[in-house]
């Protein structure tokens, strides 16, 4: 009796202690990114695609702290900045029919010895804001809130339709004179639809609003009797210099906004044939802003507009359950135009100032063309998570701008070329998974940095617009600049005992090194940037 006791306690142990296992490997044996990933759809604004989603319900989560510090930054960031913040990212099947995506983070960032642009990225900005000097760098902080929450549901086998919010909001500010204080809103809405007309044809279409709205005030709290300067930069550096006051773009009285708004349409086709699909999304948006703001009582400083058309194709082979590739080809092109506007200020009757507006005066166009090509190989998919991921990436930027205060002009045309190879190991160990990651890439752009030009013979009492050397050599450097990079990342994940919750822990470094051309100015005294990272999250 005892005897056959031993045999099914020992059978019951087996069995129990294989089913842990199995449920352990089946926990570990799932990678959020790859599963969000996996599918070109789920990634795109029409939420009505989401309904595609097929694998099980999955959230991450992740909590982090990064320290990046050099000099090989461009004019408006900080050489020496710390990060931290935390994220939570969700796919969920609700019912049959509908799917739920969201996605919420926040992000402290601390920048020390920063200068240049009162924006908190003018990239794409119609004009930029910056300080006239060198001398007052000092510390600026940024709090950014970000949710995302997206919807699709099932109508038929043939149709879905889905929602989609993505809402951005972030403070910053300056702490050293010229201060600034800066609002963040970004919003963006869609709306689609999504139908599966065949086993091997798909298409969407949705409707794009995006709203952005950055408002900026200036202030002092030292000194009052130093004077302080911003320069307003129509270009590539050369615009005009306009003092702190009471009036003009840096009004010390007034919040200024500089605000857009994007309506757009996109569509998506998507076609099967055997081991392969080929992915398609087309999209158009038309952008139209100001700064200043837009009533009879007030000034609008600048009126801007623009269109942008972009392109994206994905083409994906699965010749085994356990081996994937993908080929994601992309072309985004924006052509912005800015007008200074021409204004007089009146009295009305009962000692009112108002505005009269007259024809606005060009003072700026600017073209953005970026192109990539890029492969992504999966190799030994075990469950949701693959052996190998190996990548490899060819981005070419371009930026192609002119600025104009008559008779005067000046042009730039920039354009860099990036290569970049990542390669991704998942070892199964006993109790975890290992994740090593390793990346290089390689970048160099054009070497010409302005043009300088006339529109008509100026005269004699006419002079140069002021320009700002120093910013326009920085972003130069920094956007065109040779350059080497290598990184290289350690993930361990783990089963939390006694739960169901993927949990990770990781640790990463970035390196960029660049090489100083003899024929420019000396901007960088150390032309390298690193970034260390440290995290723990989970998935479940």
């Amino acid at each position: 009796m005892n005897k056959w006791l031993t045999i099914i306690c020992c059978c019951c142990t087996a069995v129990v202690t294989y089913a842990q296992q199995e449920l352990r490997d089946t926990i570990l044996q799932r990678d959020f990114q790859f599963v969000k990933h996996s599918d070109p759809w789920l990634t795109e604004r029409n939420a009505a695609a989401l309904t595609r989603y097929q694998a099980p319900s999955m959230a991450e989560g992740e909590l982090y702290l990064q320290h990046t510090k050099g000099r090989l930054c461009d004019y408006y960031q900080s050489p020496d900045l710390l990060q931290a913040g935390g994220l939570v990212e969700a796919f969920y099947r609700i019912t049959p029919r509908t799917t739920v995506y969201g996605k919420v983070s926040y992000d402290n960032f601390s920048g020390r010895h920063m200068t240049g642009s009162a924006f908190i990225d003018p990239t794409r900005k119609p004009f930029d804001i910056t300080e006239d000097s060198l001398n007052n760098d000092g510390t600026k902080h940024r709090d950014t809130y970000h949710l995302r929450g997206a919807v699709g549901w099932a109508c038929s086998r043939h149709l879905s339709v889905g929602l989609r919010l993505d809402y951005t909001a972030a403070n910053y500010a300056k702490y050293k004179d010229l201060r600034h204080k800066n609002k963040l809103m970004d919003l963006v809405f869609t709306a689609g639809i999504y139908a599966p007309l065949a086993s091997w044809l798909s298409v969407g279409a949705n409707y794009l609003y995006h709203r952005n709205t950055e408002s900026v005030s200036f202030k002092l709290y030292g000194r009052e009797d130093i004077v302080y300067k911003s320069f307003i930069n129509y270009g590539p550096f050369i615009g005009k210099v306009e003092q702190f006051g009471n009036y003009g773009l840096t009004d010390k009285s007034l919040e200024m906004p500089m605000a857009d708004d994007y309506n757009g349409v996109e569509a998506q086709l998507d076609v099967h044939f055997g081991a392969f699909s080929l992915y398609n999304r087309f999209t158009y948006q038309h952008r139209q802003g100001y700064y200043g703001r837009k009533s009879p009582y007030t000034i609008t400083y600048a009126n801007h507009d623009s269109d942008g058309y972009a392109w994206t194709a994905t083409l994906a082979c699965q010749p085994s359950d356990a081996t994937r590739h993908t080929l994601t080809a992309r072309f985004d092109i924006e052509n912005l135009e800015n007008r200074l506007q021409s204004y007089r200020e009146q009295k009305d009757d009962n000692d009112v100032t108002y505005y009269e507006y007259y024809d606005p005066v060009k003072t700026g166009n600017r073209l953005w063309v970026d192109y990539s090509i890029g492969y992504t190989g999966y190799f030994g998919i075990r469950g949701l998570l693959p052996t190998w991921t190996c990548s490899a990436a060819m981005n070419v930027n371009r930026r192609k701008q002119t600025a104009y205060q008559y008779p005067y002009l000046r042009r730039q045309d920039l354009r860099c070329t990036e290569l970049s190879l990542q390669g991704e190991r998942n070892i199964r160990l006993p109790k975890g998974i290992l994740t090593l990651t390793a990346g290089f890439a390689f970048a160099n752009g054009t070497d010409t940095p302005y043009e300088d030009g006339t529109l008509a013979t100026p005269s004699d009492k006419q002079t140069p617009p002021p320009t700002m050397e120093a910013f326009l050599y920085r972003e130069f450097y920094y956007l065109t600049a040779r350059r080497y990079r290598v990184s290289g990342q350690v993930k361990y994940a783990f089963v939390m005992p006694g739960t169901r919750i993927k949990t990770h822990v990781r640790a990463s470094i970035d390196h960029t090194k660049a090489s100083v051309p003899d024929d420019l100015p000396d901007v960088y005294s150390d032309p390298d940037r690193t970034t260390c990272s440290i995290a723990v999250g989970c998935t479940f």
